[in-house]
C-alpha cells in the first residue's frame, strides 16, 4: 500500500502585542494636576546648591525609548512595576508634544528653554563646546530637564511620568517615575532607570 504522508504541523502563531490605547480622555494641554506632579518631581530632584532650573518647553515624546516598538505592553508593565492601563495612558498622552507653561510652584527660578535657542546652544559637533556655552547662558543651573505628560489612572490618585535630565557632555539620565497621591499632595513612589550617559 502507499504510505500516508505525515502531514505538516501548522506554525505556532506569534502572539502580537498588546496595542496601546488610552484609558480615559487626553486632554490636549497640560492641566494643573500634571504641573502639580511636575512640580514636586523638580523640587525632590534638586540638590541644595541649585539656584536656577531650566526646562524644557516642550514635553517629550520619545515614548519608543521607555517602550520600544512591538513589546508586549503587559510584559513591560510587569517589569515597570505598574499597570497596563497606566502604561497604555502614558503613551497615549505623550503622542505628540505638548506646550510647557509657567505654570510650576518652586522655590527657585525657573527658565524654559526653546527648541529653536537650544539647538543655537548645542550647535557645535564638541558637546563639551555646547555645554560651556549652556552654562555661560544659564549660571547656577546643574542641567536641562525635559519631562513628559502626565498619566494618571482613572482614580487620579496614581500616575506616570518619564524625565530626562541632561547635566554635561557625558552626564544625563531618562527615568519613568510612579507617584502616588497622597491627599493633596504627590508622592514619587520609585523610578525606574531607562538610560544612563556616562564616559
Amino acid at each position: 500500500p502507499t504510505p500516508t504522508p505525515t502531514p505538516t504541523p501548522a506554525p505556532t502563531p506569534t502572539p502580537a502585542p498588546t496595542v496601546a490605547k488610552a484609558t480615559a480622555p487626553v486632554a490636549p494641554q497640560p492641566e494643573a494636576a500634571e504641573y502639580a506632579l511636575w512640580s514636586t518631581l523638580v523640587a525632590q530632584g534638586l540638590g541644595a546648591e541649585a539656584k536656577t532650573i531650566v526646562i524644557a518647553d516642550r514635553t517629550s515624546k520619545e515614548t519608543t525609548t521607555v517602550v520600544p516598538s512591538g513589546s508586549k505592553i503587559d510584559d513591560l508593565a510587569k517589569r515597570l512595576e505598574t499597570t497596563p492601563d497606566l502604561l497604555n495612558q502614558w503613551l497615549a498622552v505623550n503622542e505628540r508634544a505638548s506646550p510647557v507653561e509657567r505654570h510650576f510652584e518652586l522655590k527657585v527660578s525657573y527658565e524654559l528653554l526653546g527648541d529653536t535657542e537650544r539647538a543655537t546652544l548645542f550647535a557645535d559637533a564638541d558637546p563639551a563646546s555646547n555645554w560651556r556655552r549652556f552654562n555661560t547662558r544659564f549660571p547656577g543651573a546643574p542641567g536641562l530637564l525635559r519631562l513628559s505628560r502626565v498619566a494618571f489612572d482613572a482614580t487620579a490618585q496614581h500616575a506616570l511620568v518619564y524625565v530626562e535630565f541632561n547635566c554635561g557632555a557625558t552626564c544625563g539620565s531618562g527615568r519613568l517615575i510612579r507617584a502616588s497621591r497622597v491627599g493633596k499632595t504627590w508622592r514619587l513612589q520609585s523610578g525606574e532607570l531607562i538610560w544612563i550617559a556616562g564616559p
